[in-house]
Protein backbone atom coordinates (compact mmCIF):
# COMPACT_ATOMS: atom_id res chain seq x y z
CA UNK A 1 0.00 0.00 0.00
CA UNK A 2 1.50 3.46 -0.69
CA UNK A 3 1.55 6.00 1.67
CA UNK A 4 -1.04 9.01 1.08
CA UNK A 5 0.10 12.62 1.37
CA UNK A 6 -1.69 13.22 4.65
CA UNK A 7 1.47 10.87 6.04
CA UNK A 8 4.11 11.22 3.61
CA UNK A 9 6.80 12.92 5.03
CA UNK A 10 6.80 11.94 8.56
CA UNK A 11 10.35 10.57 10.19
CA UNK A 12 9.31 7.20 9.47
CA UNK A 13 8.36 7.45 6.09
CA UNK A 14 10.98 9.19 5.18
CA UNK A 15 13.51 6.89 6.59
CA UNK A 16 11.86 3.94 4.74
CA UNK A 17 12.27 5.93 1.55
CA UNK A 18 15.87 6.37 2.43
CA UNK A 19 16.53 2.65 3.37
CA UNK A 20 14.61 1.52 0.45
CA UNK A 21 16.92 4.01 -2.07
CA UNK A 22 20.08 3.14 -1.09
CA UNK A 23 19.64 -0.33 -1.33
CA UNK A 24 18.95 0.19 -4.70
CA UNK A 25 22.20 2.78 -5.23
CA UNK A 26 24.13 -0.03 -3.48
CA UNK A 27 23.24 -2.18 -6.27
CA UNK A 28 23.45 0.00 -9.13
CA UNK A 29 26.11 -0.36 -11.71
CA UNK A 30 26.85 3.26 -12.21
CA UNK A 31 25.92 4.22 -8.81
CA UNK A 32 27.52 1.41 -6.43
CA UNK A 33 30.75 1.34 -6.84
CA UNK A 34 30.75 5.38 -6.26
CA UNK A 35 29.49 4.92 -3.04
CA UNK A 36 31.50 2.45 -2.21
CA UNK A 37 34.48 4.58 -2.61
CA UNK A 38 32.85 7.09 -0.20
CA UNK A 39 31.31 4.82 2.22
CA UNK A 40 32.48 1.75 2.16
CA UNK A 41 30.64 -2.14 1.57
CA UNK A 42 29.86 -2.85 5.38
CA UNK A 43 26.59 -2.36 6.30
CA UNK A 44 28.04 -0.56 9.58
CA UNK A 45 29.65 2.28 7.72
CA UNK A 46 26.60 3.17 5.75
CA UNK A 47 24.27 3.48 9.23
CA UNK A 48 25.78 7.14 9.46
CA UNK A 49 25.17 7.90 6.36
CA UNK A 50 21.37 6.63 5.89
CA UNK A 51 20.88 8.67 9.39
CA UNK A 52 22.25 11.48 7.72
CA UNK A 53 20.00 11.49 4.56
CA UNK A 54 16.93 10.78 6.99
CA UNK A 55 17.83 13.95 8.13
CA UNK A 56 18.41 15.23 5.18
CA UNK A 57 15.08 14.63 3.63
CA UNK A 58 13.28 15.44 7.39
CA UNK A 59 14.45 18.94 7.22
CA UNK A 60 14.12 19.40 3.13
CA UNK A 61 10.07 18.24 3.27
CA UNK A 62 9.08 19.27 6.86
CA UNK A 63 11.73 22.30 7.56
CA UNK A 64 12.33 21.42 10.57
CA UNK A 65 16.36 21.85 11.41
CA UNK A 66 17.17 17.92 11.52
CA UNK A 67 20.57 17.97 8.98
CA UNK A 68 23.33 20.86 9.40
CA UNK A 69 25.49 20.35 6.53
CA UNK A 70 26.65 21.46 3.07
CA UNK A 71 25.90 18.77 0.47
CA UNK A 72 27.54 20.87 -2.83
CA UNK A 73 30.47 20.58 0.08
CA UNK A 74 30.16 17.25 1.10
CA UNK A 75 29.66 16.00 -2.89
CA UNK A 76 33.32 18.25 -4.23
CA UNK A 77 34.85 15.47 -1.93
CA UNK A 78 33.68 12.25 -3.80
CA UNK A 79 36.15 10.76 -5.95
CA UNK A 80 34.71 10.23 -9.65
CA UNK A 81 31.54 11.55 -9.31
CA UNK A 82 29.95 12.76 -12.14
CA UNK A 83 26.74 14.68 -14.08
CA UNK A 84 25.65 11.33 -15.17
CA UNK A 85 25.87 9.66 -11.59
CA UNK A 86 23.20 12.60 -10.49
CA UNK A 87 20.96 11.67 -13.69
CA UNK A 88 20.74 7.78 -12.20
CA UNK A 89 20.61 8.60 -9.12
CA UNK A 90 17.61 10.93 -9.83
CA UNK A 91 15.85 7.75 -12.00
CA UNK A 92 16.61 5.68 -8.84
CA UNK A 93 14.61 7.94 -6.41
CA UNK A 94 11.81 8.45 -8.51
CA UNK A 95 11.17 5.04 -8.95
CA UNK A 96 11.31 4.42 -5.45
CA UNK A 97 9.13 7.63 -4.57
CA UNK A 98 6.37 6.29 -7.11
CA UNK A 99 6.41 2.81 -5.68
CA UNK A 100 6.01 4.25 -2.08
CA UNK A 101 3.82 7.59 -2.30
CA UNK A 102 0.63 8.04 -3.74
CA UNK A 103 -0.02 11.34 -5.88
CA UNK A 104 0.50 14.33 -5.07
CA UNK A 105 3.05 12.99 -2.50
CA UNK A 106 5.36 11.43 -5.18
CA UNK A 107 5.25 13.99 -7.36
CA UNK A 108 5.81 16.21 -4.37
CA UNK A 109 9.02 14.58 -3.04
CA UNK A 110 10.50 13.92 -6.68
CA UNK A 111 10.08 17.48 -7.47
CA UNK A 112 12.17 18.15 -4.54
CA UNK A 113 14.76 15.53 -5.32
CA UNK A 114 14.92 17.36 -8.94
CA UNK A 115 15.80 20.97 -7.17
CA UNK A 116 18.51 19.05 -5.34
CA UNK A 117 19.90 17.55 -8.11
CA UNK A 118 20.34 21.11 -10.53
CA UNK A 119 21.24 23.09 -7.22
CA UNK A 120 24.04 20.12 -6.86
CA UNK A 121 25.21 19.81 -10.54
CA UNK A 122 25.44 23.52 -11.25
CA UNK A 123 27.44 24.01 -7.88
CA UNK A 124 29.72 21.08 -9.19
CA UNK A 125 29.82 20.88 -13.35
CA UNK A 126 28.33 24.29 -14.48
CA UNK A 127 25.37 25.67 -15.41
CA UNK A 128 25.27 23.46 -18.81
CA UNK A 129 25.20 19.76 -16.44
CA UNK A 130 22.05 21.65 -14.76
Amino acid sequence: MKTPLLTAFDEENLRTLVYRFYERVREDALLGPVFERAIGSEDASWEPHLQTMTDFWHTVMLHKVAYKGNPVVRHMAVDGIEPQHFARWMELFEEVAVELYEEPASTYIVGRAQNMRRHLTRNLFGESAA
